[in-house]
């Protein structure tokens, strides 16, 4: 993201780094008035993001959590891409409407999802399975409990910033993510997916895509599992395909 004469860039953020594409959307603040324009990629870098995810290797568990914990850290209080804490925190009330404190309360939020994730995600393990399957107890029978696949995308919402910690505990367990953002709020993403990024994860373990409505379900084709928010319709269109889960939107659709 880079700053010019007021004007926010939020780039796409692929495999090889930071990208700002020829196609950008206007984004308005609640008043109306333009605040930011953010890079919308095409399907044939959506593929290629997407096949780098699937190729990727998950860092070590230690590492990955340690990375999480430093980057909640550094998205909640440092300064990412040239903007402070507290820039963000006015930019994000500006261009969702979200009130100041609750803006701030989300990002002390995010710092303690972030360095809690793995924990939390151990809280739906099964009493007494294991939770790797070369564990010398999987081999006498005690049950494994591991991911369904490699890759998530999920297409988030704007409404809230304290919704991204959502994905913060699949990636604590070892997935690659990818995200579209929402078109009217899409700087919590992309100051997270960069705090992910610095704190010690690859380009090729979070991503951030985003793009128009076609593309955007070839996120959702080349992932192993996907989290959709969206409204009534959203919900109808994923309600029968197992490796969707489609979630309602509360306030200010995405």
């Amino acid at each position: 993201m880079s700053v010019k004469s007021q004007l926010l860039f939020v780039d796409a953020l692929g495999p090889n780094g930071a990208y700002r594409s020829q196609n950008r959307l206007a984004v308005a603040d609640v008043a109306g008035h333009p605040l930011a324009e953010l890079s919308l990629v095409p399907r044939l870098f959506v593929t290629r993001a997407m096949a780098a995810l699937q190729k990727a290797q998950t860092l070590p568990l230690e590492e990955r959590l340690s990375a999480l914990a430093r980057a909640g850290e550094l998205f909640a209080t440092g300064e990412i891409d040239g903007m402070s804490a507290a820039a963000y925190q006015y930019t994000v009330s500006r261009l969702s409407g979200t009130p100041l404190p609750v803006v701030r309360g989300a990002m002390e939020e995010m710092a303690h999802r972030a360095a809690e994730a793995y924990r939390s995600a151990q809280q739906a393990r099964p009493s007494g399975a294991v939770h790797d399957w070369r564990d010398p107890l999987a081999r006498e029978g005690t049950a494994a409990w591991i991911r369904r696949g490699n890759v998530l995308a999920v297409h988030a919402p704007g409404n809230q910033p304290g919704v991204h910690s959502t994905w913060l505990e699949p990636l604590a367990l070892g997935y690659r993510v990818a995200i579209r953002p929402s078109r009217r709020e899409p700087l919590t993403p992309y100051r997270l997916v960069n705090a992910l990024r610095a704190c010690g994860f690859g380009d090729d373990q979070v991503a951030l895509l985003p793009t128009d409505h076609d593309a955007a379900g070839e996120i959702l084709r080349q992932a192993d599992l996907s989290l959709v928010y969206g409204g009534q319709e959203v919900i109808e269109r994923y309600a029968a395909n197992p490796t969707v889960l489609p979630n309602g939107l509360v306030g200010r659709r995405s």
